[in-house]
Protein backbone atom coordinates (compact mmCIF):
# COMPACT_ATOMS: atom_id res chain seq x y z
CA UNK A 1 0.00 0.00 0.00
CA UNK A 2 3.08 2.13 0.59
CA UNK A 3 4.61 1.43 -2.26
CA UNK A 4 1.32 2.82 -4.34
CA UNK A 5 1.00 6.04 -2.81
CA UNK A 6 4.66 6.75 -3.32
CA UNK A 7 4.04 5.83 -6.76
CA UNK A 8 1.89 8.06 -7.21
CA UNK A 9 3.19 10.89 -5.80
CA UNK A 10 6.07 10.73 -7.93
CA UNK A 11 3.48 10.48 -10.74
CA UNK A 12 2.65 13.76 -9.50
CA UNK A 13 5.78 15.36 -8.83
CA UNK A 14 6.30 14.51 -12.23
CA UNK A 15 3.79 16.39 -13.59
CA UNK A 16 4.31 19.44 -10.86
CA UNK A 17 7.57 19.78 -12.29
CA UNK A 18 6.22 19.93 -15.80
CA UNK A 19 3.92 22.68 -15.44
CA UNK A 20 6.52 24.69 -13.19
CA UNK A 21 9.11 24.23 -15.93
CA UNK A 22 6.74 25.28 -18.61
CA UNK A 23 4.86 28.17 -16.47
CA UNK A 24 8.54 29.41 -15.35
CA UNK A 25 9.63 29.07 -19.38
CA UNK A 26 6.29 31.42 -20.37
CA UNK A 27 7.19 33.83 -17.87
CA UNK A 28 10.26 34.14 -19.04
CA UNK A 29 9.07 34.73 -22.61
CA UNK A 30 6.44 37.64 -21.75
CA UNK A 31 9.29 39.32 -19.51
CA UNK A 32 11.61 39.56 -22.29
CA UNK A 33 8.96 40.48 -25.02
CA UNK A 34 7.51 43.55 -22.47
CA UNK A 35 11.75 44.40 -22.09
CA UNK A 36 12.03 44.33 -26.04
CA UNK A 37 8.91 46.47 -26.02
CA UNK A 38 9.87 49.09 -23.94
CA UNK A 39 13.12 49.24 -25.19
CA UNK A 40 11.83 49.74 -28.84
CA UNK A 41 9.36 52.40 -27.97
CA UNK A 42 12.24 54.08 -25.60
CA UNK A 43 14.18 54.21 -28.58
CA UNK A 44 11.59 55.71 -31.37
CA UNK A 45 10.68 58.65 -28.54
CA UNK A 46 14.37 59.15 -28.20
CA UNK A 47 14.64 59.34 -32.05
CA UNK A 48 11.95 61.64 -32.25
CA UNK A 49 13.13 63.65 -29.72
CA UNK A 50 16.68 64.46 -31.40
CA UNK A 51 15.02 64.89 -34.90
CA UNK A 52 12.15 67.15 -34.04
CA UNK A 53 12.06 71.02 -32.63
CA UNK A 54 10.42 71.49 -29.35
CA UNK A 55 12.00 68.41 -27.61
CA UNK A 56 9.67 68.04 -24.11
CA UNK A 57 6.97 69.58 -25.58
CA UNK A 58 7.11 66.99 -27.88
CA UNK A 59 7.62 64.59 -25.31
CA UNK A 60 4.38 65.88 -23.18
CA UNK A 61 2.52 65.59 -26.44
CA UNK A 62 3.20 61.81 -26.57
CA UNK A 63 2.10 61.88 -23.16
CA UNK A 64 -1.08 63.13 -24.08
CA UNK A 65 -1.32 61.03 -26.95
CA UNK A 66 -0.27 57.83 -25.78
CA UNK A 67 -1.52 57.88 -22.47
CA UNK A 68 -5.07 58.33 -23.36
CA UNK A 69 -5.16 55.37 -26.12
CA UNK A 70 -3.42 52.94 -23.30
CA UNK A 71 -5.65 53.88 -20.87
CA UNK A 72 -8.45 52.71 -22.99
Amino acid sequence: MNNEIEKREQQFEEIRGIITFHRSKALQGVNEESLMMSWRVGQVVSHRLKTTSGGAKSLRNYQNIFGQRILL
